[in-house]
């Protein structure tokens, strides 16, 4: 019988093999912090698997522009083909950089995962959380749209605004990263952002899927007047 392959969407961390990173301090950070720029796949054959569902322990290091530097496995997949098809599959991709405070921080992640014989993709819950945090960004991007009151004469005009938002909707550290050099244009969008109670409206089941881990986010949104 043919065996066609499967296409495999991995996220937050998948790794195989060892490549040394030297004289890097990292900092150990939560798998849902961070994102792929794009999600990366694999090919394989589901005979690879042997017959049976594989897990696999891994762990990454990202530098500060988000790029690969290291890849460690903490626990095999027990196959040694599928660890060194994932490690070099994944070195093809990077991630967006962490940030704290408009700094960037090189960063360790581990991430365990499953490969499973009778489904299409890798079951791990950070591809449905990933799904819902960007949907919940987007719910709070329109909100804080609509409560923009546009000055006049703004036409044309754009700006980036960097905020930390708590679980309990607390709004704090408004930064305009790029102004857009008209002082009534930033401020309007600064007051937009503190407007927002989309956080106050989410269930706990939600809070849990849009900060994972942690007690507070900074998001960043872009302006522009039409």
């Amino acid at each position: 019988m043919r065996l066609f392959p499967k296409i495999v969407c991995v996220l937050f961390c998948i790794w195989g093999g060892i490549i040394h990173a030297k004289n890097i301090e990292f900092i150990n950070v939560d798998r849902h912090v961070i994102k792929w720029k794009k999600i990366p796949q694999i090919l394989f054959s589901p005979s690879v698997l042997q017959g049976k569902d594989r897990d696999l322990n891994v762990v990454i290091d990202v530098n500060e522009k988000g790029e690969v530097v290291a890849l460690r496995i903490k626990e095999s997949s027990g196959i040694a083909e599928l660890d060194a098809l994932v490690m070099t599959e994944i070195k093809k991709y990077s991630l967006y950089p962490y940030e704290i405070n408009g700094k960037y921080y090189p960063v360790r992640v581990e991430q365990p995962f499953k490969f499973l014989i009778n489904s299409d993709q890798v079951s791990d819950p950070a591809l449905k959380e990933i799904d819902r945090r960007k949907l919940i960004e987007d719910r709070m991007h329109k909100e804080i749209m609509d409560l923009w009151d546009v000055p006049a004469g703004s036409e044309n005009l754009s700006n980036l605004v960097r905020f930390n938002i708590s679980r309990n909707n607390s709004i704090d550290s408004i930064q305009i990263l790029q102004s857009s050099g008209n002082r009534s244009f930033d401020l309007s969008t600064r007051q937009a952002v503190r407007y927002s109670t989309l956080v106050k409206k989410l269930t706990n089941d939600e809070k849990n899927a849009f900060f994972g881990g942690l007690e507070s986010r900074m998001i960043t949104i872009s302006f522009r007047a039409k």
